[in-house]
């Protein structure tokens, strides 16, 4: 983790939200559960950003599951996705349309959820 990323305003709760979904989906029979969460700093042309990732081991998503949430922000379905709908409606309105929240499978297989949060305003203020 980029230690300039440490005074990033993320609610405590919305990292939180993604583990538990990890907990919750990612647990297979007789396997160890792996959850790693990663913190980077991405500078792009635009702004620099955070991207936080959390990762786990466990089955991932199913590619209709990967359309549906990427295709808009994750929906509440009868008591389904309650965590991460709360989880990208409390950063879309701290961080308003300049946040991203993508869903993958990662390459060895298990879930990833990639949020991207911009922080360039942050480092102005404390320059």
């Amino acid at each position: 983790t980029d230690n300039r990323l440490r005074a990033l305003p993320v609610p405590p709760v919305s990292i939180l939200s993604l583990v538990e979904n990890s907990i919750k989906y990612g647990v297979k029979d007789n396997e160890v559960l792996r959850i790693t969460i990663t913190a980077r700093r991405l500078e792009m042309d635009g702004g620099v950003l955070a991207n936080i990732m959390v990762t786990d081991n466990g089955p991932g998503f199913t590619p209709r599951q990967l359309e549906s949430l990427n295709k808009r922000a994750p929906q509440e379905k009868n008591g389904q996705h309650v965590g991460l709908a709360n989880t990208v409606r409390r950063l879309q309105l701290l961080y308003g349309k300049n946040m991203a929240v993508a869903f993958a499978n990662s390459k060895t297989g298990g879930a990833r959820i990639e949020l991207f949060l911009p922080i360039e305003e942050e480092e102005k203020k404390t320059s």
